[in-house]
């Protein structure tokens, strides 16, 4: 089966990210914090495959493009969600 992230075709798959790593919590709380809502969790025994924070690799976007990050985390959520509502027509 093809891989995206490894295929030498046009379109390939590429992490972005700031390449800090993000406390999960801390991540949700900020996207709570944006949307003014608060997340309904359930807390289960980690499965596989589970984290409990984010560390993207972007070393191939930055070899392959020059891309590094010049906004926080913070930041880049609030602008996804800014955008997000803008894009969606999403009323405040």
């Amino acid at each position: 089966k093809p891989d995206p992230s490894s295929s030498s075709a046009p379109f390939r798959v590429l992490n972005i990210g700031n390449g800090k790593r993000v406390d999960l919590e801390n991540y949700i709380e900020e996207i709570e914090k944006n949307l003014g809502k608060k997340a309904i969790k359930k807390y289960l025994p980690l499965q596989p495959g589970d984290v409990t924070n984010s560390l993207s690799n972007i070393s191939k976007i930055n070899k392959e493009t020059g891309y590094k990050s010049t906004i926080s985390y913070i930041e880049g959520i609030a602008k996804f969600i800014d955008w997000y509502k803008d894009y969606y027509g999403e009323k405040e």
